[in-house]
């Protein structure tokens, strides 16, 4: 019986998101990466508007979708008019999309980022890239977690019965906390079962 030859269309046909990408999942462990190297990691191919960070917020043109550019004002509000006004790097623009998402107000997204009205995009300190780089880690975290978007957009904003939580969203852990709330909430993540 002769075997039909595959075709690109065939090998595509099983890959999605998180697959296309298998290869990339094999770098270094996310706990041996300092957040500046996550941070940088996670940009390194912004301009595949398919992977699973940032496809529902980059376009294929420049790296950053028309919506995101347009809803950026609204979004960021009045803490961070400065910011919406000039060039920004992909990674900070998605970082509050993602918040926002999340249903964080403008005010919230300020303090999880560390930023004020006074911050300019270009000047962000290396505390604020960090945290920048824990909202796309955690969203990452989520995305790899869970298989709905309810869940994956929904988690942050949810009271968490579990003890690193108290009863509280995992969200105000990041409001109320510093960096290594990142870490803890991801590790968290990691360690959950396999949900819908």
């Amino acid at each position: 019986m002769a075997r039909k030859k595959l075709t690109e269309q065939d090998l595509l046909k099983g890959l999605d998101a998180h697959t296309a990408h298998a290869d990339e999942l094999a770098d270094p462990l996310f706990q041996e990466l300092t957040p500046l190297e996550r941070l940088k990691g996670s940009v390194k191919h912004y301009d595949r508007p398919f992977d699973p960070v940032w496809d529902e917020c980059l376009g294929s043109s420049d790296g950053v979708s028309d919506d995101l550019r347009e809803d950026s004002g609204q979004v960021l509000g009045k803490a961070l008019c400065n910011i919406a006004d000039e060039p920004a790097p992909p990674g900070l623009r998605v970082a509050i999309k993602i918040l926002d998402r999340w249903g964080c107000s403008p005010h919230e997204q300020a303090q999880i980022l560390a930023l004020s009205g006074s911050d300019s995009a270009s000047g962000l300190s290396n505390e604020q890239l960090h945290r920048i780089s824990g909202v796309l880690n955690l969203h990452a975290a989520l995305r790899g977690r869970f298989t709905n978007p309810e869940n994956v957009y929904g988690f942050m904003a949810k009271p968490n019965a579990h003890p690193v939580f108290s009863g509280h969203r995992p969200i105000d852990r990041l409001l109320n906390g510093d960096l290594e709330d990142f870490k803890m909430i991801s590790l968290h993540i990691d360690r959950m079962g396999s949900w819908s």
